[in-house]
């Protein structure tokens, strides 16, 4: 337990940083050891006391979540780098990926446990990731162990005990911790920290076995085991085979004729979910797209890699869900949303709102306030999950506006993502320019209210144009509902200032954003008062909508007061044009200061390093069109082999309907109700030969395969297994000679003679014959007296598959005839 060749590493965590505390490369202070201490761990002791404090202090952020998933993973690879180092000639992770130690004989086992010490609350979003880290160390036989402070709001006193229902309680760890064969003890007085870490968390693994002490699934300090996932819509614990029933909340702005609307409804509200007639807990199946990360990480209702999935369900299945609603936001006229055109999701689910000018012009305060008030009555302050952008601007009777428009456009897209989004929430816009310094200025700011920006070139943008997506995901905000947007500005002529009043906010901007994101700062209230003016809209003048507290809304609110005053600033210009023309100095160039941005290495970076791959790609595609448009005999080698691959691509992946004949009544004027079954059939498929022509339009009519029972099991068998567009894996399809394919989805057992007589094989012979057993009677033909005619033949239909447990199938029926002996082999 106290081994002098045991080694300790520490690693910090704070909401913004990940970093070893120790070991580390700073050299050990050299003091001697005070009050007899061991001159080692004294070192230890006063190189983490000092570290950590570092960590802490130079955190900002006011978050109380953090990322545990990262510290883990950290931990765990120093374990193996160590276990690498002290053992090189072990292989300790074998190519198989089974992640478990392999010790030569003669060597000692190097063991290692992982203790988590937390104060903090669960980050819900990070739960896979967690999750997956955590099965990482149960492979790798790490124990963790979580020592979870408790520490009660509104109270300094540290004898203070909490209960287990105390917002201090992990849920995740406490799976962790169980998955691991870990200790998870929720520390219910601070003051007794140190010997709970004596007592409980010291012990080595073997000696835990000899001891008292408390896990996972005790009832002393620590409770049950709570075995939930995280729901994606609204970050809370869940019921395993729960149904996220939570609304997906939209904006598109700027979008007619309404595409990404269209797409989202038809992802949200068509996508299959599970329902279960069972009262026992599952972990069902689900799977999402992953090249679409804004709806997988907004849309996901539930976990399903839960570490529990020990029972089943006796029914399952699966049915849409109306479950998405969405707000429009763009011009009337030409760029208009289309709602009758939406063919993939329901148009019932989405509303267009014009502001209150009518006119849906985003660069207006009124219509911005309406949209607002509009969007904060529908989801009761709330906001929404998802705000897209996909503006354009037409300078064709402009050209000298082209950079006050586009300036304009993204200012306004993105004041309209802060006024409307919920924390957390996520906004894509399309971009045009990324390195002029307004729209630098733009991506740099929302960088600091964003957990994450990107920017994007779809594969299906042209190479050769500047089209690019910014997308913003989880919204850093101090408020629990939607910021909403100012009251009304004051006349855009007093806004209206010089040169020198431009810097001066702009100086004042810099001092305010340097603690992005959240800060609450007392300057702010004197910049708001001279924004306070009186509500003249009518929507804007309820309390829906609208920023009312400054102060509470740190630098969220900041940044939209500041983007309003740039945005009356920009009208005032565009509508006096002969101003901007005569004095250059009232441009907008820049909304936040230079030192700010170039004082920033890594944004300085990643900008640069964007912009320098997506020119080098346009370059490449506009050389490409010059050439072609230069010399116009040229001709692309890989044209022939694109166009033969996507007509056999369009070819196999054809649906076309079919119509299937399971009996005849009559064909052609001819009476087929009295004929034998098989004649029937016969007849229909001679018919379905005639009438099927290989390129008609219409459904073809089809006989099904018509098979003994004998034949079963080897026809199922032979089925090859082919994609089909219904399903996501291959399944088996029966083959046409004509090419197309079809999914069986059920069988028809027909009963087509009388009971007396049954279908036997010959022993000797192996041909099929009739035997009668009211008679004892066998022939090789049946009489026609015993055929059933068409009003008396019977059909039982067994499904192909089901999910039920005491349902017969086609699984079923194939399984019990395998298990039969052949009594004539």
């Amino acid at each position: 337990m106290l081994s002098p060749h045991n080694e300790l590493a520490v690693i910090g965590v704070t909401p913004s940083k990940i970093k070893f505390i120790y070991p580390n490369d700073l050299e050990p202070p050299t003091s001697a050891s005070n009050d007899g201490q061991n001159d080692a761990l004294s070192c230890m002791n006063n190189t983490v006391r000092q570290l950590a404090l570092s960590l802490v202090t130079s955190c900002s952020s006011t978050s109380t979540q953090i990322v545990l998933a990262g510290a883990i993973i950290k931990a765990l690879c120093y374990y193996l780098r160590r276990c690498r180092e002290l053992q090189p000639s072990t292989r300790h992770l074998d190519d198989s990926l089974e992640m478990t130690m392999e010790i030569s004989e003669g060597s000692e086992k190097i063991s290692s446990r992982i203790l988590i010490i937390k104060a903090s609350d669960d980050n819900s979003s990070q739960y896979l990731a967690l999750m997956n880290s955590v099965f990482t160390a149960q492979k790798l036989h790490v124990p963790i162990d979580t020592c979870v402070l408790s520490l009660p709001q509104q109270s300094d006193n540290l004898n203070c005990r909490c209960g287990p229902s105390s917002l201090g309680h992990s849920s995740l760890l406490q799976q962790a911790a169980d998955l691991t064969g870990g200790i998870y003890l929720q520390v219910p007085r601070v003051s007794g920290l140190l010997q709970y870490l004596l007592s409980v968390f010291l012990p080595s693994s073997k000696m835990r076995t000899s001891l008292l002490l408390p896990d996972s699934r005790s009832s002393g300090l620590s409770f049950g085991v709570d075995f939930r996932a995280a729901c994606f819509c609204h970050k809370r614990l869940i019921d395993i085979g729960y149904v996220c029933l939570d609304i997906l909340y939209f904006a598109d702005i700027c979008a007619g004729p309404g595409g990404f609307s269209e797409y989202t409804l038809w992802r949200r509200c068509n996508a299959p979910y599970h329902t279960h007639s069972s009262n026992t807990t599952l972990s069902p199946n689900h799977h999402s797209n992953i090249n679409d990360k804004l709806l997988e990480d907004t849309m996901e209702s539930i976990d399903h890699n839960s570490p529990t999935n020990n029972t089943s369900t006796t029914s399952e299945k699966q049915q849409p869900l109306l479950s998405a609603k969405g707000f429009g936001l763009t011009l009337t006229g030409q760029c208009d949303f289309r709602e009758n055109d939406f063919l993939a999701g329901p148009k019932e689910a989405f509303m267009a709102h014009y502001g209150a000018e009518r006119d849906g012009d985003v660069t207006k305060w009124s219509n911005l306030a309406s949209f607002a008030s509009s969007i904060g009555r529908s989801t009761n302050n709330a906001g929404v999950h998802i705000l897209m952008a996909d503006g354009g601007f037409d300078v064709s009777s402009q050209y000298n506006l082209q950079e006050v428009m586009s300036k304009q456009l993204y200012l306004c897209q993105c004041l309209c993502a802060l006024i409307n989004l919920r924390p957390g929430g996520h906004f894509l816009t399309k971009l045009f320019d990324t390195f002029t310094e307004f729209t630098i200025d733009i991506i740099y700011i929302m960088g600091y209210l964003f957990e994450e920006i990107y920017i994007i070139k779809p594969v299906t943008s042209r190479p050769a144009n500047s089209e690019r997506y910014l997308v913003c995901k989880n919204l850093q905000s101090p408020l629990n509902t939607m910021a909403g947007c100012l009251p009304a500005p004051k006349s855009s002529s007093s806004s209206m200032t010089s040169h020198s009043d431009s810097t001066d906010q702009k100086s004042s901007f810099r001092q305010k954003t340097r603690k992005f994101p959240g800060q609450h700062q007392q300057q702010q209230q004197q910049q708001t008062t001279t924004t306070n003016g009186i509500v003249d809209d009518i929507e804007a003048s309820k309390k829906f909508g609208i920023l009312t507290d400054m102060k509470e809304s740190g630098s969220l609110g900041l940044v939209i007061n500041h983007f309003l005053q740039v945005n009356e600033k920009l009208n005032l210009i565009k509508t006096n044009q002969s101003l901007s023309s005569t004095n250059p100095k009232l441009d907008v160039l820049r909304i936040c200061h230079t030192e700010m941005i170039e004082r920033d290495d890594k944004f300085m970076q990643f900008i640069q390093g964007m912009n320098e791959d997506f020119a080098k790609h346009q370059c490449v595609a506009l050389s490409k069109l010059l050439a072609f448009s230069q010399n116009h005999s040229l001709t692309e080698t890989r044209q022939d082999e694109l166009y033969k691959a996507c007509l056999e691509k369009w070819k196999n992946g054809l649906r076309k309907h079919g119509l299937f004949i399971y009996d005849v009544v009559c064909i052609y004027g001819r009476d087929c109700r009295k004929l034998p079954y098989r004649k029937r059939m016969e007849l229909a498929e001679q018919m379905t030969n005639i009438i099927n022509f290989p390129d008609m339009t219409s459904s073809n009519v089809r006989v099904p395969p018509f098979l003994r029972l004998s034949e079963l099991v080897n026809y199922v068998k032979k089925l090859p297994l082919l994609p089909c567009k219904d399903s996501p894996t291959l399944v088996p399809m029966h083959c046409l000679p004509d090419g197309f394919t079809f999914q069986p989805h059920s069988l028809l057992l027909v009963q087509h003679m009388t009971d007396n007589w049954t279908e036997e094989i010959s022993r000797s012979t192996g041909k099929l014959y009739y035997f009668n057993r009211l008679k004892s009677e066998s022939t090789f033909d049946l009489p026609e007296s015993e055929h059933l005619s068409f009003t008396e033949t019977h059909f039982t239909k067994l499904p192909w598959i089901t999910e039920q447990k005491y349902c017969p199938s086609v699984t079923t029926l194939i399984q019990y005839l395998e298990k039969m002996s052949d009594p004539y082999s």
